[in-house]
């Protein structure tokens, strides 16, 4: 992988995350202080300054929506429900990188709405 996660210094026994598409990857949950389970998505952001990251976890949590989960990220086949539509603030500015990064993890791949 040529990008960094948030956590590749603060965290170094976070796990590998697994490229599903060009500059989108999933990196399962470790150690997770609320105990969540799921995983992280990160993508690049249009203007490439910056990778966004956000939680989609798969257990129940009382604070969002939760996916469901069937296949898994080793074997290549997993398939999270529903879409994913990343809409959170990020860079130096906290500017909202908008609304279009919106798809599926459909048999282990990033599907773009």
């Amino acid at each position: 992988m040529n990008h960094r996660h948030v956590w590749d210094e603060d965290v170094p026994e976070a796990a590998p995350c697994v490229e599903i598409a060009p500059d989108v990857c999933l990196t399962p949950m470790v150690g997770h202080p609320a105990g969540r389970q799921g995983f992280w998505l990160g993508h690049a952001i249009p203007t490439g300054e910056a990778r966004c990251m956000g939680a989609v976890p798969t257990c129940s949590a009382a604070d969002g929506p939760v996916w469901a989960e069937h296949g898994t990220l080793e074997g290549g086949d997993l398939t999270l429900s529903p879409s994913v539509n990343c809409i959170q603030p990020t860079g130096a500015g906290r500017e909202r990188h908008g609304p279009d990064f919106h798809g599926w993890v459909r048999d282990g791949k990033w599907v773009s709405a």
